[in-house]
């Protein structure tokens, strides 16, 4: 009837819309002109993250992320800092590594030994910290040994068929396609491996872009590059 009595408009803004969908995210909001910059920023270090080892904790401790055939192995020193200063980092960087990496089945914890009281303390963070994680986190206990033992559902596997930088790399030129929408008809130079990889494992990542990408496969190039339309 015309009349906007009543109505709610939240100014259409995504991160608006994100918050809805994901409260419990932590989203970070910038202005327009150093948005792109700080993407690129953030998603190069989650990969570079990904793909260490070691993980550098708050309070000088030190997080190690072992994927075996069987389990994850996760292992967990206090370093240059104190064992109080671990347990207060420690649950949060295990969440953290578990949804980063796309960590799935069986992960064993293996936390510095301390009083049952302490153990409990830790325990519970750990398990409020995996709440957010969608693929239903699950806290098995603890062995005779003090391995702390956790199960998560399967979902898609973070890609390890391409070596360190080279996946961080191929994921950037899509990055690059995804922030250029002005970019009708996208064009790449990418070695075979990469291509394979594409085809198997990248074709979720290809599939996330909203338009075609024209590959252009070179033997001898080590690094994909997007490949810049000329003009007349």
């Amino acid at each position: 009837d015309g009349s906007d009595e009543g109505m709610l408009y939240d100014g259409g803004g995504i991160a608006v819309q994100a918050r809805c969908l994901a409260p419990l995210a932590d989203l970070t909001e910038t202005d327009a002109a150093t948005s792109a910059a700080e993407f690129d920023s953030r998603f190069d270090q989650a990969i570079d993250e990904a793909f260490q080892s070691a993980v550098q904790l708050d309070g000088g401790g030190v997080m190690w992320v072992e994927p075996t055939k069987a389990l994850t192995a996760i292992d967990l020193d206090s370093g240059s800092g104190t064992q109080d200063a671990l347990y207060a980092a420690a649950p949060a960087a295990i969440a953290r590594a578990l949804r980063l990496r796309q960590i799935a089945g069986l992960v064993a914890i293996d936390l510095p030994r301390a009083k049952p009281p302490v153990m409990q303390r830790v325990r519970d963070d750990l398990e409020a910290a995996m709440a957010v994680i969608p693929r239903s986190p699950e806290i098995l206990g603890q062995t005779r040994g003090g391995v702390l033992e956790c199960r998560l559902a399967y979902g898609h596997p973070f890609p390890t068929d391409l070596s360190g930088r080279m996946a961080s790399e191929v994921l950037g030129v899509l990055r690059q396609i995804a922030l250029r929408p002005t970019l009708a008809a996208p064009v790449i130079e990418i070695s075979p491996a990469m291509a394979d990889w594409l085809d198997t494992d990248g074709v979720a990542a290809l599939a996330a872009l909203d338009r075609p990408v024209r590959r252009i496969v070179l033997s001898g190039l080590t690094v994909p590059r997007l490949v810049e339309p000329g003009y007349d």
